[in-house]
């Protein structure tokens, strides 16, 4: 389906179904009061000169080794841990999403004790704390909603180019056809309350915390004390895109990324894009839930 034919079909069923699209009238107010809110700040107050983030002060031999564990725990952790739970499964309901959905959580509790190890082991008395200001959990989490409506105009235009180029380039002939992520797939086949329930509390709490620990206060920490603040931004930023290993929403992940880098640098506090990736994740499923198979 193309995205012409999307929007179509989108909207007819919008009409259909008017409390979505009140839901999603007020998701578009938000964002686009936020986003000139925020870009009012960058050009008027000066915000992003307001540089607060300190690098992470590891050597660059400690940090590829720390990037080579990363990448091996995260390639073979999962896989095995998920046959694992399905061959102890086989013969109940549901075995394969329930070891998809285990060999997820430990990958990605297995990614938080190594950022967390290669920190305390590597240590450096030069090195800022990771949320240099201190703010409240209520205050990080209003501040992490700001930004994440803020940046849906920028993920949403930069999702609509790259959807363009890419159908443009299966019309020419290029031998792969774009799929939705795994997690979007997998989600889509739930059926059981409890798997539900487990994936929303895999991509709403645990996914958060465990990726800007690795990707925010890890790799775009190290880059920036090295590299220009917009290198440092890009460089992680493709790194967060190419995991998630899904070609139709790469360009998507990268704005988000980038998004999440820009909310840490400003805000000075770590929660705040926690709780932004937090909110994107449940938006994301709560459309999952409510939009017909198709249109996500």
């Amino acid at each position: 389906m193309t995205a012409k034919e999307q929007n179509e079909v989108l909207a007819e069923w919008l009409q259909q179904h008017p409390m979505v699209a009140v839901y999603f009238a007020a998701l578009f107010l938000g964002a686009v009061i936020s986003f000139i809110w925020l870009i009012r700040g960058f050009i008027i107050d000066r915000r992003f000169d307001q540089r607060s983030i300190s690098a992470w002060a590891i050597r660059p031999g400690e940090f590829a080794i720390f990037i080579c564990v990363m990448v091996a725990w995260f390639s073979l952790s999962g896989i095995a841990i998920a046959q694992l739970v399905s061959k102890s499964m086989e013969n109940q309901d549901n075995a394969l999403l329930w070891g998809m959905l285990v060999g997820n959580t430990f990958m990605q509790i297995g990614m938080a004790y190594i950022f967390i190890r290669f920190r305390f082991q590597f240590q450096n008395p030069a090195e800022g704390p990771l949320s240099p200001r201190q703010t409240s959990t209520w205050a990080a989490m209003r501040l992490g909603f700001f930004y994440f409506l803020a940046s849906l105009p920028v993920i949403y235009f930069v999702g609509v180019i790259w959807g363009m180029i890419t159908q443009m380039l299966t019309e020419i002939g290029l031998p792969w056809e774009p799929v939705p992520q795994d997690a979007i797939t997998m989600f889509q086949e739930m059926k059981d309350p409890r798997l539900i329930l487990a994936m929303v509390l895999l991509a709403v709490i645990v996914a958060p915390i465990v990726e800007e620990l690795v990707f925010r206060a890890g790799i775009f920490r190290f880059l920036k004390g090295r590299f220009p603040q917009w290198i440092a931004i890009l460089a992680s930023s493709i790194l967060f895109g190419l995991v998630h290993g899904n070609i139709q929403s790469l360009a998507g992940l990268i704005a988000v990324g980038a998004c999440l880098c820009i909310a840490y640098e400003l805000s000075g506090n770590l929660k705040v894009p926690i709780f932004f990736h937090a909110f994107f994740n449940l938006n994301t499923l709560v459309l999952l839930m409510i939009l017909p198979e198709g249109l996500i």
